[in-house]
């Protein structure tokens, strides 16, 4: 039996902090969803019927979106994500 991983997606622009980051957490026990578009990772609380995400890790300078404006919208999306 499978043990239960929590999930998290993580928004990151630089290919390198990304696949680090992930390295770290996936060690640490979480199930990793990467991104690297803003737009990309809001889709995906709004979308999965299948996962509930307890957490979502942002750049906050990113091209299109700054952080503070992605985690509000995270937050209307799906209140239970950290």
């Amino acid at each position: 039996m499978e043990k239960f991983k929590p999930k998290l997606i993580l928004l990151e622009s630089n290919d390198a902090l990304r696949d680090h980051a992930k390295s770290i957490l996936t060690k640490a026990g979480w199930d990793v969803f990467c991104h690297q578009v803003s737009q990309d990772a809001l889709d995906m609380p709004e979308q999965s019927k299948e996962y509930l995400f307890a957490l979502f890790i942002s750049n906050f300078k990113l091209p299109k979106m700054d952080g503070d404006v992605i985690l509000e919208k995270v937050k209307s999306i799906s209140p239970v994500t950290r």
